[in-house]
């Protein structure tokens, strides 16, 4: 016998249900650390965009508790999805590092090399952690890094090392908490003492993160949003349906998307026959009247926002990409 056809959603619910598990058409009343778990990390290739982030999603956010969150170590800020920057809790960097490590090694293998060279960016990695036992800058790490294989430079040495071994963003007085000069220290240090998640474990644990955040979705979106093979997190998602943990639906492609049963938002989404409103832009001066130069003249909303936002940049405060989180 055929298995039951899947329930169909309209591109209309899956748009609904993902703005509502990204919180964008309620604002939320999570504090500022729930609220990066719930939204499975946010982009931080630019300093803003965690603050930006959390503003237009949370009923109440003032970005100081944000800056003591990174300060304190409750977030953490370092390379991860995509090999990219993203500001996450400390558990989840605990839990989201040993399983997305590999994809970050890999990236290096791309500009060439052999088993002889990852052995030797491996003996690299560890010196260069121990020497970031305490912050250190871009400039110190890639001069040490140059010092330590004369064969690479020191640039190209420093860019590889930082995908095989742990770092972290050390946060300063900065506006948004990091400054354009960044200083990395040792993750385990960072985390003191506190240890990585097993890699099966992490797997999983990025499964779930992700659909929690983005679902209903694929496990093809999954590995767009984080960098990894399709392959590789197959036997994730399996793990998580044997406990239950999964609701299945197609899409009008056909696609299969799955949903997590415990925040179950679709077949609600798919009686919902209103549009979802547009992301909120009102209460910008909590956010931007504290850290940004003067109201510009512009006219509306949106415009406004985003040219204080550019203002910002260019007075050297600091910029806004507009990063989608989900490819």
């Amino acid at each position: 016998m055929a298995p039951p056809a899947l329930p169909i959603l309209s591109a209309d619910a899956i748009n609904r249900a993902t703005l509502a598990r990204q919180h964008l058409i309620e604002p939320a009343g999570l504090d500022v650390v729930a609220a990066v778990e719930a939204l499975a990390g946010l982009q931080a290739q630019e300093a803003a965009s965690p603050y930006v982030g959390l503003w237009t999603r949370l009923a109440s956010f003032d970005p100081a508790d944000l800056d003591a969150a990174f300060a304190e170590r409750r977030i953490v800020k370092a390379m991860l999805m995509r090999s990219t920057l993203h500001a996450v809790s400390l558990d989840d960097y605990r839990r989201f590092l040993p399983g997305l490590q590999p994809m970050l090694r890999a990236i290096g293998n791309r500009l060439g090399g052999d088993l002889s060279r990852e052995q030797r960016l491996a003996v690299l990695a560890e010196s260069a952690l121990s020497f970031a036992s305490e912050p250190r800058s871009n400039v110190a790490l890639r001069d040490h890094a140059a010092g330590l294989d004369p064969e690479l430079a020191g640039e190209v040495s420093w860019w590889l090392i930082r995908r095989y071994g742990a770092f972290v963003n050390v946060p300063d007085d900065a506006t948004w908490s990091f400054s354009r000069r960044p200083r990395y220290v040792d993750a385990s240090v960072w985390l003191d003492g506190t240890g990585f998640a097993e890699e099966t474990t992490a797997l999983v644990h990025v499964a779930r993160r992700y659909l929690a955040a983005f679902g209903p979705a694929s496990v093809a979106d999954t590995a767009a949003w984080s960098g990894m093979p399709v392959a590789r997190l197959r036997p994730a998602f399996a793990a998580l349906d044997d406990d239950g943990e999964l609701v299945r639906f197609a899409d009008e492609r056909g696609r299969e998307l799955l949903e997590p049963v415990r925040r179950h938002l679709c077949e609600q989404a798919q009686r919902v026959a209103e549009p979802a409103p547009g992301p909120r832009v009102d209460r910008r001066e909590q956010l931007l009247g504290r850290r940004m130069p003067g109201p510009p003249q512009v006219r509306g909303e949106r415009a406004q926002l985003g040219q204080r936002l550019g203002q910002a940049g260019a007075h050297g405060k600091a910029t806004y990409s507009s990063h989608d989180d989900r490819p």
